[in-house]
């Protein structure tokens, strides 16, 4: 698939979740907690096919941590944060390390070795420092003198465009089983199908 092609993968899934996910949802205070989370992720996704679209690729991929993040911190409150836990959450005093909320989340629903501690071992390092303009961002800034966008390889560009489309659809079929709505979220189950298939053919 080539960079353009993805793109426009990418804009086609940020359109199906914008054009199917005006739903009703919980208002408990753990759901709506879980919930913000998971919106927050699915936003992101748009911004990030936004700043490619503009040549923005460093603010592009400094969003990568933060869409990765919302997601799991969704999945935590979901499913295995205590209702103190909860409460700390929200004055944000929720002293856990990420790793830590990972392994959480793969106990709980049993999904050990899952792709969150997956993604967790090999790209968290990397995501941090594209966040926190760290040297691995930096680097990819300049070459031969020439600053910009015009130094992020190709293949990085589709991987984190592809990984924000991933936590995007994930995150959107948690909304759909928060609406306890099966048709949606059996529809999401098959975009979430159709979007893989397309990335081993």
């Amino acid at each position: 698939m080539t960079i353009e092609q993805e793109f426009q993968t990418q804009v086609e899934i940020s359109q199906w979740v914008d054009g199917n996910f005006k739903i009703k949802l919980p208002s408990d205070n753990k759901s709506l907690i879980a919930i913000g989370c998971f919106d927050i992720t699915i936003e992101h996704h748009a911004a990030i096919c936004l700043l490619f679209k503009s040549g923005l690729y460093g603010s592009m991929f400094a969003l990568l941590r933060s869409i990765y993040e919302g997601y799991v911190r969704g999945q935590f409150i979901k499913y295995c944060a205590t209702d103190l836990e909860i409460e700390m959450f929200k004055k944000d005093t929720l002293d856990i390390t990420f790793k830590e909320l990972v392994n959480r989340i793969e106990q709980a629903i049993d999904l050990s070795g899952s792709s969150l501690s997956t993604l967790h071992k090999t790209s968290w390092k990397k995501f941090n420092s594209f966040t926190h303009a760290g040297f691995q961002h930096i680097t990819r800034r300049h070459k031969n003198g020439i600053t910009g966008a015009v130094n992020y390889p190709e293949n990085e560009l589709i991987q984190g465009l592809r990984i924000s489309g991933s936590f995007s659809l994930l995150a959107a079929g948690e909304l759909a089983v928060f609406a306890e709505d099966q048709e949606l979220v059996n529809a999401t189950l098959e975009k979430m199908r159709e979007y893989s298939n397309n990335l081993i053919g």
